[in-house]
């Protein structure tokens, strides 16, 4: 998704069962997206991890979508949930309302929804989040 571009609406829940939806990001908030049985994105992951888990108020600004239901999608639940609210986006929801084709990739968005920073690769990303 285009920087500056408002990401579409959304409802939905996390694998514990908490609401997400456009209208509840607070501040800036770092969303990445990884697809089960993509080879760049299992590489990606710890890097991910560690990323998240060193973000300054972590977890509260941070949103780790898996996309689909695939066999590695556990191993990558497993390992995003100590650093961030997870969501297996079976039906897409979340990949439509941020136009994710490719991945993995990495949106930072404002509370308003607003696209601020989209990478394919993490090291890319401004360092600020939840401000």
């Amino acid at each position: 998704m285009p920087v500056g571009e408002v990401i579409g609406r959304f409802d939905t829940r996390t694998v514990d069962g908490k609401p997400v939806s456009r209208d509840r990001l607070s501040g800036e908030t770092l969303v990445a997206f990884f697809s089960p049985g993509c080879d760049t994105c299992l590489d990606t992951l710890p890097e991910f991890v560690k990323y998240a888990r060193e973000l300054e108020d972590g977890s509260r600004h941070v949103l780790a979508v898996v996309t689909g239901e695939g066999e590695e999608a556990p191993t990558f639940v497993r390992a995003l949930q100590p650093v961030a609210p997870v969501v297996v986006d079976v039906d897409e929801k979340l990949s439509k309302a941020f136009k994710a084709k490719v991945f993995p990739v990495f949106c930072l968005v404002d509370a308003d929804g607003k696209v601020l920073a989209s990478e394919i690769r993490l090291a890319r990303l401004p360092v600020t989040v939840g401000s």
